[in-house]
């Protein structure tokens, strides 16, 4: 996409833009909700590193960890309150769909020869990735 003074890609919940007259790039997370943030510092090495592509798909990879800990929290929530078992089998059909998400992604990465051997060198579990 193009715009006045810029130009710009989005795809999975990221957009990268370049000014056209500074030649500024930034790398945002739109899947944050209503604004866009910019990436942490990790999250950046990951693109200059390996580039576009994996860096996108690490970046959803976070994502769909945040998602899950937010459904996690509304399933503990329900059962502790009212218990409505239509709300519960919503919020588990959730969490299954974004949990097969996150296998693929995260399978498609671990093939990366190069990536995972960076994944095993610089971030243990408990990690940012």
């Amino acid at each position: 996409m193009t715009g006045m003074g810029y130009e710009c890609v989005i795809t999975k919940g990221c957009k990268i833009v370049r000014d056209n007259k500074s030649g500024e790039v930034q790398i945002l997370n739109i899947m944050g909700g209503a604004y866009y943030a910019k990436l942490t510092s990790e999250q950046l090495e990951v693109f200059k590193l390996f580039g576009w592509k994996i860096g996108v798909n690490v970046l959803n990879l976070y994502n769909f960890r945040l998602k899950l800990d937010i459904i996690e929290q509304k399933i503990k929530d329900e059962m502790t309150g009212r218990g409505s078992q239509k709300q519960l089998s919503l919020l588990k059909a959730k969490r299954e769909e974004i949990l097969k998400k996150y296998s693929q992604i995260n399978y498609k990465l671990n093939n990366i020869k190069a990536y995972g051997n960076y994944k095993n060198n610089n971030y243990s579990e408990e990690g940012d990735y």
